[in-house]
């Protein structure tokens, strides 16, 4: 008898989710006479499945190329003791703020470009806004240390 309120309400909610999910369908009356139906998930997803594929697709070649071509610019900045010159510092710089770009914004953003509204916690909110504004303001004053530099 406990478990009545809880099972209502998981009937409720999905319930809920079902009458989210609005089916359309379109017909033509030409003469070769064709039935479209498509699904929309209106309350939650801004784009199509082709396009949110699409954008998926994007943002995870950007990320692979970022996580690559910045581990590797690491690694060789600092296994290498030739590499350690002013200039390579500067750029290994860089590429650790490229890669909390890649790491904390990346995925966020096309969460939040996928979906309507926010689904993750308050907090993951403020430190994206912060990693981003940090790793960007990092990447121009590292670039105009370069340019003072040389």
């Amino acid at each position: 008898m406990a478990d009545e309120p809880a099972e209502m309400e998981a009937s409720l909610e999905i319930s809920t989710i079902f009458s989210n999910i609005s089916l359309m369908s379109t017909y033509t009356n030409n003469s070769n006479s064709t039935n479209h139906s498509t699904i929309t998930y209106y309350p939650y997803y801004q784009h199509s499945l082709s396009v949110a594929a699409a954008l998926t697709l994007a943002y995870l070649f950007i990320f692979l190329l970022c996580m690559v071509g910045n581990v590797l610019v690491c690694l060789i900045v600092l296994e290498n003791r030739r590499m350690r010159t002013v200039t390579n510092l500067f750029i290994l710089n860089l590429a650790v703020s490229d890669l909390l770009v890649g790491v904390f914004c990346i995925p966020t953003t096309l969460v939040d470009n996928l979906i309507t509204g926010w689904p993750f916690t308050n907090m993951v909110c403020k430190m994206s806004g912060l990693v981003q504004g940090m790793s960007v303001s990092a990447s121009v004053f590292t670039l105009v240390a370069i340019a003072v530099d040389r």
